[in-house]
């Protein structure tokens, strides 16, 4: 049977190709009946490869079978029924270069690994000794970055020169004398060749004795957004603050307060946009569809955000959305999910905001299998470029969860913006002072002032 697709564009109204076929329970018996897929080429070709794209329940497909424009079958690929089929997204199976036309591919396939039904994205018929593969390239960064322990909630500056990221339970940590899984925020530099160094511990007033976490930094790097903390440098809770960059160094943490915030998990996420109005939380409140839910709130005032509003059935699934990030453009968000559609325990999806609502939303897109794995994925972060990803995987770490990289594909990238970096000094002086940014906008025609932190 033809379903829903799983995997849409960007574009409003627009989609993507996917089949689903499922399987169906017999009269007679309670055994399941095989499913088979049957697609047609408008252009018969002879091939040496038939390429087939998995995206739910990778592994089902049992048999291949190409049929020629007489009509007659030719079986290229099987697995026993009932036997475990490999599980590749990217199904790639090479035969001898056909005599035939190929008119015709069957798949056939068996029990999904949580429901009755396997989606395919597209297949493909070509003439090619070279093997298919994903373009992407998913990169563990490395022991510079990563160990044995769990590494957490990277954060890349706008720049993409400074990662921010959690280390949990390292014997420098501030209070693993007091709590096992102490959590703290260490920092690495990218170098002349685009190499990470050894990351830094970064000390107080950032972290204290138990959790702590980097939310984002403004643009021009002068305003660190991360946990909130209580009067005395103590961790605070649930929320965030701010930390500001002067001339004599990062002032302490400032509490931001959401309005009629409740959340009835003992565990959040939270995301504050780099101009500070725009704050994303995933918690489990009173409207939650299931788990964790993605609310937006608003800022208000100087250390005030309205009270959260739930963004609704289409990100909301009925399991758990977690770790929300909005892109530079403010429009594209990206988070981590266990909805029905992924290769592993959470996924990261993408989805654009379709107006100033903050509950319309275009259908959420799966990254696929260039960034998810069959484990979890999760804390997705961006630089304003948004030709590069930054999240943690537990799949092919060092120990628990690490920081990869990986690049994405145009059709996933946020919106493009421009990142103006540079200094202000007095004339008499050179002592940096604050400034106005002026900037036009050629197709509108209107000037528009935005002040800097």
């Amino acid at each position: 049977m033809l379903g829903k697709p799983d995997v849409y564009t960007l574009r409003p109204y627009a989609s993507a190709n996917c089949f689903l076929f499922g399987y169906r329970e017999k009269e007679d018996d309670e055994t399941s009946e095989e499913a088979f897929l049957k697609v047609e080429f408008c252009t018969p070709q002879k091939a040496n490869r038939v390429v087939i794209a998995e995206n739910y329940a990778p592994g089902s497909i049992t048999n291949v079978i190409l049929t020629d424009t007489e009509g007659k079958e030719y079986e290229v690929y099987k697995v026993e029924y009932g036997k475990s089929a490999p599980v590749k997204r990217l199904l790639d199976i090479t035969f001898p270069f056909t005599n035939y036309l190929i008119a015709q591919v069957t798949i056939k396939g068996q029990l999904g690994k949580d429901d009755a039904w396997n989606g395919i994205d597209g297949i493909g018929i070509l003439e090619s000794v070279v093997p298919v593969t994903a373009q992407a390239i998913v990169k563990n960064l490395g022991p510079n970055i990563n160990s044995e322990l769990s590494e957490s909630s990277p954060r890349i500056s706008p720049d993409g020169r400074i990662l921010y990221f959690t280390v949990e339970a390292h014997e420098d940590n501030v209070g693993m004398s007091r709590l096992d899984d102490d959590q703290d925020i260490w920092v690495s530099y990218s170098d002349k060749d685009g190499e990470w160094t050894k990351a830094l511990h970064m000390g107080r007033p950032w972290n204290n004795e138990t959790y702590n976490w980097v939310l984002n930094i403004s643009p021009d790097g002068n305003a660190m957004l991360s946990s909130q903390y209580d009067s005395d440098g103590s961790y605070g809770g649930n929320g965030f603050s701010i930390s500001r960059k002067g001339l004599n160094g990062w002032t302490l943490p400032e509490n931001m307060t959401i309005l009629e915030y409740m959340n009835k998990e003992s565990t959040a996420d939270f995301f504050v946009s780099g101009d500070l109005q725009t704050a994303l939380i995933s918690v489990k409140g009173k409207k939650s569809k299931g788990g964790h839910d993605i609310y937006v709130c608003h800022r208000i005032n100087q250390n005030t955000f309205s009270v959260p509003l739930n963004l609704g059935d289409i990100i909301n699934a009925k399991g758990s959305e977690q770790a929300p990030f909005l892109a530079a453009d403010g429009i594209t968000m990206y988070y981590s999910s266990d909805r029905k559609g992924g290769f592993g325990n959470n996924d990261i999806w993408v989805t654009k905001r379709l107006d100033d609502t903050w509950t319309s939303w275009s259908q959420p897109v799966n990254l696929g299998a260039e960034v998810n794995s069959e484990d979890y994925d999760t804390d997705f972060s961006i630089a304003a470029k948004g030709d590069k990803a930054y999240l943690v995987r537990y799949a092919h770490s060092y120990g628990e969860g690490d920081v990869f990289s990986v690049p994405l594909k145009h059709e996933v990238r946020p919106n493009l913006v421009v990142l103006i970096t540079g200094k202000v000094l007095n004339r008499n002086t050179s002592e940096p002072i604050g400034a106005y940014i002026l900037y036009q906008l050629l197709k509108g025609r209107s000037i528009c002032w935005r002040g800097l932190f």
